[in-house]
């Protein structure tokens, strides 16, 4: 929802039916609204309550109410990347000795002392992440290692192809002593895995920004009366292909997104990203810089524009079959605003080639135009 002037997103409705075949037995509307702090940061999506540290970095996800909620705490490491998700730790609330008696407390107690312990301080359990450095951009993720952790998935390593721009492509997953294949489209993102028989194993098919689930294989069934899982349908043969679940979980996403499920935002590296608003939960570290909405995901345009450090919407007109190496040749040769300004070629109205601060300013955030009306200047080519 929206507030009066539709400028501000409020929450949403969210609304609850119970059915018994046929017949409808109550239905209940519930209100969610988000919550922000005063850096702008969305602190509560209505179901969630989101934390940050000192350098506005997401550090923990609590889900329920106070007394009972859940916890999943993220650590940083010094270059920014995170290293480091626990498990969800549950708040312990030893019981009550007003409601529940003196008699029966103390029978608690020496019985079963371990209600009454301290919960651990801190979280020990859960996964870890190794990046790339190097060759590859620090943003690609190398491996994930779990320790003992209940919800992680074991040991996984992650196969890129360097290119000559520095950018990595993501082509193969090692997990369970299996190998994986990884098939992306024009901007790495991953679309389809095969496992080693060439099965497909987990897909993630095509939605502006991301907000769809993967799925598994497409499965044919036959008279199903649910069409809401309906994708096509072969009139002849009243035969209707269903989304399976994926036989292997993966998490990454766009270029340099991981998916969270506790939270389900994706993190992408300097910001959390929520791909059911299309926009990230923080506002954008470096300002301006990285375009006039702070929130804004890569100008808005997912399908041929890309974001692996969570900092810059780029606003040039960039082809939609723009190759993945291109794209990355444009993040990484212009993802400093400073450069992109010192480097705007632009005339001004004064007919000066150098033109000053403020209209190559005005020329790195609008379009890289000119305020005099000339074309856009195309970086890629050098020209205009």
């Amino acid at each position: 929802s929206v507030d009066p002037g539709s400028n501000k997103l409020l929450g949403f409705n969210q609304s609850t039916t119970t059915t018994r075949g046929t017949r409808t037995l109550s239905t209940v509307d519930t209100q969610v609204n988000y919550a922000l702090d005063a850096a702008g940061n969305l602190t509560s999506d209505g179901l969630r309550i989101f934390s940050y540290d000192a350098n506005n970095r997401h550090m923990q996800t609590s889900i329920g109410s106070s007394s009972e909620s859940s916890k999943i705490t993220y650590l940083h490491n010094a270059l920014g990347q995170r290293v480091f998700k626990s498990e969800p730790q549950v708040n312990q609330t030893a019981p009550d000795e007003t409601t529940l008696g003196t008699p029966f407390i103390e029978w608690l107690k020496k019985n079963f002392g371990w209600l009454f312990a301290a919960g651990q301080a801190n979280a020990t359990l859960g996964q870890t992440y190794l990046y790339a450095d190097g060759q590859l951009p620090d943003y690609a993720m190398l491996g994930e290692y779990g320790n003992g952790a209940a919800s992680g998935a074991g040991r996984t390593e992650y196969i890129y192809l360097p290119t000559d721009s520095g950018a990595a492509i993501p082509i193969g997953i090692f997990r369970s002593n299996r190998l994986f294949a990884v098939h992306t489209d024009h901007l790495s993102t991953p679309r389809q895995i095969t496992d080693d028989t060439n099965k497909t194993v987990w897909q993630w098919p095509y939605s502006a920004f991301g907000d769809n689930k993967p799925t598994g294989i497409l499965k044919a069934t036959v008279n199903q009366n649910n069409p809401n899982n309906v994708y096509t349908q072969d009139p002849t043969t009243n035969a209707r292909l269903q989304a399976t679940n994926p036989a292997l979980a993966y998490n990454p996403r766009f270029a340099g997104q991981y998916f969270d499920s506790e939270s389900n935002l994706n993190q992408n590296f300097n910001r959390s990203y929520a791909p059911n608003v299309g926009a990230y939960t923080q506002m954008d570290s470096i300002g301006l810089g990285g375009g006039m909405n702070r929130r804004g995901y890569v100008g808005g345009n997912a399908i041929s524009r890309i974001d692996p450090y969570g900092q810059l919407a780029w606003w040039f007109a960039i082809p939609v079959v723009l190759a993945a190496n291109e794209a990355w040749n444009l993040y990484t040769n212009f993802k400093d605003f400073k450069s992109c300004v010192a480097s705007c070629p632009v005339d001004c109205d004064d007919g000066k080639t150098n033109a000053n601060a403020s209209c190559k300013s005005m020329c790195a955030i609008q379009h890289w135009g000119t305020p005099n009306g000339a074309g856009p200047w195309n970086p890629l080519s050098g020209k205009r």
